[in-house]
C-alpha cells in the first residue's frame, strides 16, 4: 500500500532512487500512518486527493530526536540532509535553538554528514549564520532561469 507503488519510471526503476532510498528505509517505521482509517480512505478515494496530517509534536524532545538522526548515521558513509524554507520557521522561539542544532549536527561528522540550508535572504537568519563556519551560496536569478526554461 506504498503510495510511491505507482507505476514504472526512471525514478523507480534498477539503480533508480526509489530503489536506493526504499533499501535504507527502517523496517516498520511509518507503518502507523499507511495502516490509519484516515490515509486508508484517502488513498483509495477517486475524488478526495488532500490528506492532512496535524498534530502537536511537543511531548516529542527535539534532543532526542537529534539523537536519534544521529544514531541512525552513524553506520551511513555520507548523509546529506536539506533544511528547506527556514525563514517559514517561527522566529520567536523555535529557530535559535534549531540553527545551534543543526549546526552541530553539520560539525559532528563534517566529513560525512552535510547539510544544505534554505531560505529567503532574511537578516534573523542571516545574522546568526555569520558567525557559524558555512559556506554561502546566493542565487542568481539568471541561474535559476535557465533551470526553470530547460525544465519546462
Amino acid at each position: 500500500m506504498n503510495p510511491f507503488d505507482a507505476g514504472s519510471s526512471e525514478y523507480d526503476g534498477e539503480g533508480g532512487e526509489y530503489k536506493k532510498h526504499s533499501a535504507s528505509h527502517f523496517a516498520s517505521t511509518g507503518d502507523w500512518l499507511f495502516l490509519s482509517d484516515a490515509y486508508q480512505k484517502w488513498h483509495s478515494s477517486s475524488n478526495q486527493g488532500l490528506l492532512w496530517i496535524r498534530g502537536d509534536l511537543d511531548s516529542i524532545s527535539s534532543a532526542d530526536l537529534w539523537l536519534h538522526l544521529q544514531q541512525a548515521t552513524i553506520s551511513m558513509p555520507r548523509v546529506y540532509c536539506v533544511v528547506d524554507a527556514l525563514d517559514e520557521m517561527d522566529r520567536t522561539k523555535d529557530l535559535e535553538p534549531f540553527l545551534q542544532s543543526v549546526a552541530e549536527f553539520a560539525s559532528w561528522r563534517s566529513a560525512k554528514a552535510k547539510v544544505a540550508v534554505t531560505s529567503r535572504p532574511v537578516t534573523y537568519i542571516e545574522i546568526p549564520l555569520r558567525t557559524a563556519r558555512v559556506f554561502h551560496l546566493r542565487l542568481e536569478e539568471s541561474e535559476v532561469d535557465v533551470d526553470i526554461a530547460t525544465f519546462v
